[in-house]
């Protein structure tokens, strides 16, 4: 099945990249274009909230940023239900040649997602797109599967420099800083003073959100953890491009609210509180940030419930045993581990580390993870819920831990379609 889909949608692309580059061409919308390891999805609805006031705004929220769903998403359409039927992509490609002749177009800027997974991937969106402001988050260790190395995720990430105006990049990721630090195509922002724009006086509340200033304005933000941070202060970066008004940029910011499955903070059973992180987990920068900010607020009893990093071929076993490790030297009062590779690597190593054998626990499946740890929670513990897609889940943790049914509407992945998957394949 998967490699039907592979195969299809290698054969049509290309006409989605000429149709997208036809519609691009004639209607000539501002771009800013924003790739990444990690936080992609977070820059980019920081930058639409800042910009939509000001410009007739095209963004999603959603993950349309692959070489199919990025054009398709651009005519404001969705792939099939049927993904391998032939008539239903006929119907699409009707349409879409319907909208680029008669369409009134209704916008003026584009917020965009560049999602890649192989060498060549980002090449590709270059064919058709011309960003006026491209945003690189980070560059990590992610989906090396597929990519081989660091040094090639590097070197594909950067090619959105070859067809931008403008570059922002996170200088506070190592690799970009020490890199492009002298480029003066690019502007950095971080949380490092080293950058072009980074806070001052920042501060963590007992909540977890945080508070900065940044160009004499201050942000009380109800996003959770330093690192949120970030996103904001690369929407600050494009609002300046774009001559957004400072003050109009404070305050829709402060306006964001927790994404779902990214920091999001919901009440939990037994007067707990819960961070659901569980959106995905894909390299160990992004699992320690988010285990920083669980030790950083005041709690009765930490509990972290980390998945399975997916997609990191041969670094799989050392990205693993690093994250282990890393638990073993915080006060954490349990760890639980979700899926095979989470409790080989870092069930073990944090035991190796000296953390205690009966505070660690390992499961297979989100639902066992989530039901044993339910009867536990007590007044004011504080969980963090992390992991990877496939094979874990971990929504469904959350899920089981929550105090208000209700709010399964804030978790991730929660359609149908995934749910039926879900149960499939931990045969609930």
């Amino acid at each position: 099945m998967r490699q039907l889909k592979d195969l299809g949608f290698r054969l049509i692309s290309p006409t989605l990249r000429w149709l997208a580059k036809q519609l691009l061409q004639r209607h000539q919308p501002q771009i800013v274009a924003i790739t990444g390891s990690v936080g992609k999805t977070s820059t980019k609805r920081a930058v639409a909230a800042i910009v939509e006031n000001d410009y007739r705004t095209q963004w999603h929220d959603g993950n349309y940023n692959s070489e199919v769903g990025l054009p398709l998403a651009l005519f404001e359409l969705h792939t099939p239900d049927h993904i391998l039927n032939p008539f239903a992509w006929a119907q699409l490609i009707a349409i879409m040649l319907w909208r680029l002749l008669f369409w009134q177009y209704p916008y003026e800027l584009l917020v965009l997602e560049l999602g890649i997974d192989h060498p060549g991937d980002m090449d590709k969106f270059g064919r058709y797109i011309q960003a006026d402001i491209g945003i690189i988050t980070a560059v990590q260790a992610a989906h090396i599967s597929g990519l081989g190395d660091i040094e090639t995720v590097y070197q594909q990430k950067t090619k959105l420099m070859d067809f931008s105006t403008h570059t922002i990049v996170n200088g506070d990721d190592l690799m970009l800083h020490n890199r492009l630090e002298d480029d003066n195509r690019v502007q950095c922002y971080g949380l490092e003073p080293h950058n072009t724009i980074h806070p001052t006086q920042l501060e963590l509340n007992k909540n977890g959100t945080i508070k900065f200033s940044v160009e004499g304005q201050t942000i009380n933000s109800q996003l959770v953890g330093a690192h949120s941070a970030l996103a904001l202060l690369a929407a600050w970066l494009v609002g300046g491009f774009l001559e957004v008004d400072p003050a109009l940029r404070a305050r829709k910011l402060e306006e964001l609210t927790p994404f779902p499955g990214r920091m999001n903070p919901l009440p939990g059973k037994n007067g707990s509180r819960l961070i659901d992180d569980s959106y995905n987990a894909v390299t160990p920068q992004a699992v320690t940030a988010a285990l920083d900010t669980l030790c950083a607020l005041p709690s009765q009893r930490k509990i972290a419930v980390l998945g399975t990093m997916n997609e990191q071929g041969e670094l799989t076993e050392k990205l693993h045993r690093q994250v282990g490790s890393y638990v073993a030297g915080l006060e954490l009062d349990m760890l639980l581990t979700v899926g095979d590779t989470a409790e080989q690597y870092i069930a073990a190593e944090a035991i190796d580390n000296d953390m205690q054998a009966d505070s660690v626990h390992s499961f297979t499946s989100p639902y066992n993870a989530g039901n044993f740890l339910a009867p536990l929670l007590k007044k004011h513990d504080l969980v963090l819920i992390k992991g990877s897609q496939n094979g874990v889940y971990a929504e469904e943790v959350t899920a089981l831990l929550l105090k208000n049914d209700a709010d399964r509407s804030q978790l991730v992945r929660q359609e149908a379609f995934y749910l039926r998957l879900k149960h499939s394949q931990f045969d609930e």
